[in-house]
């Protein structure tokens, strides 16, 4: 186990519930993927702690955002930023968004204003996200059609932000994700 690992131990994200598994499972695989499709360690570190203060659709917070310095302490300051963005973020709004700069994320968390965020910090999230949606459809079962429609049609529209391993890995996994007929 190395210092990572036995952090998130520490912060119970061993204990946490993340849709059938444990989160630690969870940012484990995320990372696992974002390393096999060739990112940097700020990018690989950032998904190991994606969503340890919780997010718009994960509520569980492992640790509080009154803890940033010692998780920036931990991952370094340009990892833990992607870890915070990505966890106060409304990552929908990251797909209405035009493909040129300024980008920015919006969200509660920052009292509903735009935050302007670097093409490099944009691309990272959406890396991130990807690995985060694929990780969690490779154990998902039953997921409504339309999810994973909104998924493939989100990493279509943001593709030239997305490395080319990811694009394989998201395409392939939610091209055959096991789905559910729904009425709607």
């Amino acid at each position: 186990m190395n210092i990572y690992e036995n952090f998130l131990i520490e912060i119970r994200a061993d204990k946490i519930n993340h849709h059938g598994r444990t989160l630690l499972e969870h940012l484990k695989g995320t990372q696992q993927l974002l390393l096999e499709w060739g990112n940097n360690q700020t990018i690989a570190l950032a998904g190991l702690m994606h969503s340890i203060y919780g997010t718009q659709e994960f509520k569980e917070k492992a640790i509080s955002f009154k803890k940033r310095p010692q998780v920036t302490s931990l991952l370094g300051k340009k990892s833990e930023e992607l870890v915070y963005l990505f966890g106060v973020a409304d990552r929908r709004e990251f797909y209405k968004q035009n493909n040129e700069e300024p980008f920015h994320v919006c969200s509660s968390e920052l009292n509903n204003e735009q935050v302007i965020i670097s093409k490099e910090q944009y691309t990272s999230l959406i890396e991130i996200e990807v690995a985060n949606i694929v990780e969690q459809a490779l154990h998902q079962k039953n997921v409504p059609i339309h999810v994973r429609d909104f998924w493939l049609n989100s990493f279509n529209s943001k593709c030239s932000f997305i490395s080319s391993k990811g694009t394989a890995s998201y395409i392939e996994v939610l091209s055959s994700y096991d789905t559910k007929y729904e009425n709607i």
